[in-house]
């Protein structure tokens, strides 16, 4: 839910700040100067605020590349690699989409960079619907399971007709409803990793979950950036695939629920 506020407030307040037609100060590096402004806020904020409440602290070497350790970790631990892989194969189909909707905006329908605030802050708001809505309906017996294969089909089916529509109206509707199920997803997908382990080891595994999550960040870019070339529809076919790919696998695991 946060994690949609921020969608929401960060958004879009970057495209009215880098609009110039609301303002000759605004321009397209204003925004990264708020965003510079907010980082060191944050960091007197942590530094004067935050308190330590683990006793034992264990001290490691310092490592580099620490995150692609903890991928190779991943693929060790028999118990919940299964999660992993399909964790980031809807985190790569979501990416897909997060990173290419201005694009498709842009060429489309010739969005300006306040317009494309706007959809980024309504997407905000749609994920934290989906967010509510989806954690209530873990709480009324529903297997979280069948939830996420529900989910993953929704998520497939709207992904892949993202650039279709030909009206902006149209275009926002269906965006939404794949970010609905995204937005479900994730804390469906948290849950379901954090119970997969004991209490002890919550922490790493969580840890873990995070470099999954920034793989799907770099490799998402990469490929849709390379396709959008060719035409704007294949970046969001590409994440429908990834879905459905991860919602197979997720037939295939057995466990408790």
């Amino acid at each position: 839910i946060i994690a949609g506020a921020a969608f929401i407030i960060g958004p879009f307040n970057g495209g009215k700040f880098s609009d110039k037609s609301l303002s000759s100060i605004f321009t397209m590096d204003f925004p990264m100067r708020i965003g510079a402004l907010l980082s060191l806020i944050n960091f007197f904020v942590v530094l004067l605020l935050f308190k330590e409440k683990t006793k034992e602290i264990n001290v490691e070497k310092f490592d580099p590349i620490k995150s692609i350790h903890n991928i190779q970790t991943v693929f060790k631990i028999k118990k919940i690699k299964d999660l992993y892989i399909i964790y980031f194969f809807f985190l790569f189909g979501f990416n897909m989409i997060y990173q290419f909707l201005p694009a498709v905006m842009v060429e489309k329908f010739g969005s300006t960079s306040s317009e494309i605030g706007n959809m980024c802050a309504l997407m905000g708001i749609i994920w934290i619907i989906g967010t509510v809505s989806i954690t209530i309906l873990t709480h009324i017996n529903l297997k979280m399971k069948n939830l996420l294969l529900s989910l993953f089909f929704l998520f497939a089916v709207f992904s892949s007709l993202i650039s279709i529509p030909k009206t902006i109206p149209l275009f926002l509707i269906t965006t939404s409803l794949a970010v609905f199920a995204a937005g479900g997803m994730w804390p469906l997908f948290t849950t379901i990793i954090s119970n997969s382990t004991d209490l002890t080891t919550q922490g790493k595994v969580l840890g873990l979950s995070q470099s999954i999550q920034s793989l799907s960040m770099m490799l998402a870019p990469l490929f849709g950036g390379f396709f959008l070339q060719a035409h704007t529809a294949i970046p969001f076919v590409i994440s429908s695939i990834s879905a459905l790919f991860g919602a197979l696998l997720l037939t295939k695991i057995k466990g408790k629920e």
